[in-house]
């Protein structure tokens, strides 16, 4: 495994991907509903509010969630907060795909 790591240059590539990841999750801040967005690398976080009540933010995050595998992402929701940890050989490619899939997910379950 390491050397996979070291040959494949995997961590070179993650370190490569961490400012279009940043810029591209960073850029769901208009969203609606939205109400912070975080990263740490490339590991990120699209918190909701609620509209309704309190159970509401959770409650859509679960929604979409559920639409993101529908549509083949993989991501993890708890409890208003959709997380994703993308795989350590991302390319722009995937950023692409994921952030626009995320995008068109939020605006159609409105």
């Amino acid at each position: 495994t390491l050397d996979t790591f070291q040959d494949d240059k995997i961590m070179e590539n993650a370190k490569a991907m961490f400012t279009p990841w940043e810029n591209a999750l960073h850029d769901l801040k208009d969203l609606p509903r939205v109400v912070d967005i975080r990263n740490c690398g490339i590991i990120g976080a699209i918190e909701f509010e609620a509209h309704n009540d309190e159970g509401d933010a959770e409650r859509y995050a679960r929604e979409v969630f559920e639409e993101l595998f529908e549509r083949g992402i993989m991501a993890r929701y708890t409890g208003c907060t959709i997380a994703l940890s993308p795989p350590l050989i991302l390319d722009q490619s995937h950023i692409d795909q994921l952030f626009t899939t995320i995008r068109e997910v939020v605006t159609d379950l409105l």
